[in-house]
């Protein structure tokens, strides 16, 4: 459990802080008064980037690193992107969403850069799939990359990457990669197309490899690599460690590896084999930084944790000599993940270098939320506000070694992952779910059951609850529909039925008894519990009796339907 500051102890610190100025009191500690704020500045331009975006721009994305170029710009990389207006989400033909995007700040001025084929949503000119911007990292099979760290090699930005694919309903890591962009190519408005070369797998448990490019840290004329290997089933990480000049960072044939155990051992040339964790004590999230901050080496994550753990710094006095003595640095305001707080989580706690006013750090996390409709659209497609990165001022003071606290290792809670980012386009979910959560609210019985089965339901479901794990993550989907019809004199006939909730779409099916025919469903369907139909506009059918059911589905999370409506009959004469 988490402690927090209640409101005694903070009138007694503020007490404590007011008699260090009395006469004769003793100095307070510089460092026992610092403390983590928000970063108003950046906060304020990407949440004023997203709100405007047009249909080629940033909206909101994760996973976000930043490279600072030569001219002074800054090259911001996120992972899992939404182009266009908020309000695009929910329907979702005219908006995009891409993979990997890039951010090029200039001063105030943000630029995005894509792979290319923005703007083109509603082109009908073009096959529907092909409407959709492209990621500027890519290949040709289904792989997709999820960014590590970024560093600047002379006129190159070396990023690192790791291959993901599908297995079962979730992703898994196949490569760590890297790719050298030229910085050329991220000053000019033009796209880039570029395919991460794979980095041969080190496999630490099962298939899962080693994660290489995490985290990087230059001392001098070396660059640390430092890895995240999974070392059990509950995708608990271990820290892992290479080492390479910056020319060399492309080719790991050429990197030293660190056997481990805080040591400065280290292998042959190219023999990642020889990697072992660099602590047995400390366990790692899947995206950090590595810094030194305050004449100590410090690695700064958030405690590996499926909801979301506060962020801390591992000091060192080493670069291979972590363990699992922190300072804790913030506790993220969106959590706990629970209804409360829309269920919010939280990841990837990134140092951003050369950001920081005198004195300061500039510090990143990403946040998003399990919420999902009945509809299974994620809460982030309604509210913008959550799936963007928040930055912190973090006073240097704060990175005192002798403050670490040590105790137990920081693991992960036991579950299918411990790290689960990203809003993934197969299911418009979060990646891999965590463990079984308590179920949500029982469902109503008696007069309250018939009164909630004739409202539109508009509660939003945790995806990780049992009931939705159990439905690929979706709330299963078991109210039946009432469908009504009227005709009016000129034999049209208005339909009409029960709301079923947020991100509901309804198929329409008909048919003309007296004809014998079957049930056929229309083309298009609809987005609102209404519609009309002109059964006579065919020659011949007056007279005739006709049929109409409705099928609810969800507009997102693999379109799965609900039980039909009732089937109204009606006999149309005009």
């Amino acid at each position: 459990m988490r402690r927090r500051i209640t409101e005694p102890a903070r009138i007694l610190i503020a007490a404590l802080a007011a008699a260090a100025l009395l006469p004769g009191a003793q100095p307070a500690r510089a460092e026992a008064a610092a403390a983590a704020t928000p970063n108003t500045a950046l906060n304020t331009m990407f949440n004023g980037y997203g709100d405007a975006a047009g249909c080629a721009d940033w909206s909101g994305a994760d996973a976000t690193q930043s490279v600072r170029l030569p001219s002074g710009k800054r090259a911001w990389f996120f992972a899992d992107t939404y182009l266009n207006a908020v309000s695009e989400r929910p329907l979702g033909f005219y908006r995009s969403f891409l993979n990997n995007s890039i951010i090029i700040q200039n001063g105030t001025s943000l630029r995005t850069v894509t792979g290319g084929n923005t703007c083109r949503e509603t082109d009908t000119s073009i096959p529907f799939a092909e409407r959709y911007a492209k990621t500027p990292f890519a290949e040709s099979g289904a792989g997709f990359y999820w960014p590590g760290d970024g560093i600047l090699v002379g006129s190159n930005v070396v990023k690192f990457f790791y291959r993901n694919v599908r297995q079962g309903s979730s992703w898994t890591d196949t490569n760590a990669a890297v790719a050298s962009i030229p910085v050329s190519a991220l000053e000019s408005a033009n796209p880039i197309s570029i395919q991460p070369t794979l980095i041969p797998p080190r496999h630490t448990y099962g298939s899962h490899p080693i994660n290489w490019g995490v985290g990087l840290l230059q001392v001098g004329s070396t660059v640390y690599i430092y890895g995240a290997g999974v070392v059990d089933q509950f995708n608990n990480r271990k820290l892992y460690l290479a080492s390479a000049a910056p020319a060399d960072l492309t080719n790991p044939g050429r990197w030293l590896f660190n056997t481990g155990h805080g040591q400065n051992t280290w292998s042959a040339a190219g023999d990642q084999a020889a990697a072992g964790p660099v602590s047995d004590d400390l366990y790692v999230e899947n995206g950090f930084s590595v810094a030194s901050v305050n004449g100590s080496y410090w690695l700064i994550q958030h405690e590996p944790d499926l909801n979301g753990g506060d962020i801390v710094a591992h000091p060192a006095t080493t670069p291979y000599g972590f363990g699992s003595g922190k300072v804790r640095l913030y506790t993220p305001p969106e959590g706990p993940r629970d209804a409360a707080h829309k269920r919010q989580f939280f990841y990837e706690a990134r140092l951003h270098p050369g950001l920081g006013a005198a004195g300061t750090v500039v510090v990143s996390y990403n946040v998003n939320s399990s919420d999902v409709s009945i509809g299974c659209h994620t809460r982030v497609d309604h509210d913008g506000s959550i799936y963007r990165p928040r930055f912190l001022n973090v006073p240097v003071q704060m990175f005192q070694a002798g403050a670490a606290t040590s105790g137990v290792p920081t693991t992960a809670t036991p579950g299918p992952s411990a790290y689960r980012p990203g809003i993934r386009t197969a299911t418009g979910l979060p990646g891999p779910a965590g463990p079984a959560r308590p179920a949500d609210v029982p469902a109503p019985t008696g007069r309250a059951a018939a009164a909630a089965a004739a409202a539109p339901d508009n509660t939003w479901y945790d995806a990780w609850a049992p009931a939705q794990q159990a439905n690929g993550g979706c709330p299963p989907l078991t109210r039946s529909t009432t469908l009504t019809a009227t005709v009016t004199p000129g034999g049209t006939v208005n339909l009409s039925w029960d709301d079923y909730g947020r991100d509901m779409w309804y198929w329409i099916y008909s048919r003309d008894v007296t004809a014998g025919e079957n049930f056929v469903r229309r083309d298009l369907w609809s987005t609102t519990p209404s519609a009309q139909d002109a059964p006579l506009l065919k020659p011949g059918r007056n007279g005739h009796t006709f049929e109409w059911y409705v099928v609810p589905f969800a507009s997102g999370g693999g379109s799965q339907e609900a039980p039909r409506s009732t089937i109204v009959r009606l006999t149309i004469s005009v």
